[in-house]
């Protein structure tokens, strides 16, 4: 088992320095647009760079990060184990959107690299 933290990018499926507080939606804390990138940590401590012009929002299983464009988004999932990246991506969805069914067209493994002991692709 290992600790994991799963990043779901949902793209038409579905307090950190440098921003001010817009409005809270009861699903977590949402700020304004970043004016810059910026490095943000989870309270895990699993860092992250948010992109120029993104909102992030914090959730009780992570953040979630929208692009200005607003026809995406990402989750940041952390789960405290999987057996796999397979188990640990299943276990992100249904945290992030339970219910949802997502079908998995591909799994590409990749290089282990920027700390990670091992990385895998999932395409829908």
């Amino acid at each position: 088992m290992m600790r994991v933290t799963a990043i779901l990018l949902a793209a038409a499926l579905c307090a950190a320095a440098g921003f001010v507080a817009a409005q809270d939606d009861g699903s977590g804390q949402v700020f304004l647009p970043a004016a810059s990138d910026l490095p943000e940590q989870l309270p895990s401590g699993s860092l992250f760079m948010l992109p120029r012009q993104w909102t992030l929002r914090f959730t009780p299983f992570g953040a979630v990060a929208e692009p200005p464009e607003l026809d995406a988004d990402v989750a940041i999932v952390e789960l405290p184990a999987a057996a796999d990246a397979r188990a640990a991506v299943d276990a992100a969805w249904a945290t992030y959107r339970p219910g949802e069914r997502h079908a998995v067209r591909l799994v590409t493994s990749v290089p282990a690299g920027d700390g990670w002991d091992e990385q895998e692709s999932f395409e829908y």
